[in-house]
């Protein structure tokens, strides 16, 4: 069941919705899933973990977001308690944090994954800002030879 939405929140689902999708592609791609599977509720493993993921980086890449923003988009236009999304970021900062006595660190093949994670959604936000600043420069340029 879809769930109407306030103007406010329409405006930032708007807003938000192209670099989250990013996001969510990336992680998708990356962990060989579709992005429906990791919006689901299912309580695989895999699907957990990507879902954790893309919530910590959305958390991590698209600032002022609102958590309910992402819990409408990743659930589907079905709300999704932003409680949860506040956990999924939670965990994954304390597994890749964790840290033995000694000094190194629990999981570092989680650290291995966050690095190439961070450079596919990177790599992927970049190409979306070019592909605008280029559209905008192209638009400008088309006006200001209108104008003269």
């Amino acid at each position: 069941m879809k769930t109407k939405l306030n103007e406010d929140a329409r405006i930032k689902l708007a807003v938000y919705r192209p670099q989250i999708d990013k996001i969510i592609t990336a992680i998708s791609d990356y962990y060989h899933l579709s992005s429906i599977e990791i919006g689901s509720r299912n309580r695989f493993r895999g699907t957990i973990q990507a879902r954790r993921r893309v919530c910590f980086y959305v958390k991590e890449y698209v600032h002022n977001c609102p958590l309910s923003i992402v819990g409408y988009i990743l659930n589907h236009n079905r709300p999704f308690d932003h409680a949860s999304i506040i956990n999924y970021v939670k965990k994954h900062s304390q597994e890749l944090n964790l840290k033995r006595r000694d000094g190194s660190f629990v999981y570092p093949e989680l650290r291995e994954e966050d690095y190439q994670l961070r450079r596919l959604i990177e790599s992927r936000l970049m190409l979306n800002k070019l592909w605008i600043e280029d559209f905008a420069n192209s638009s400008a340029n088309f006006l200001i030879s209108e104008a003269v």
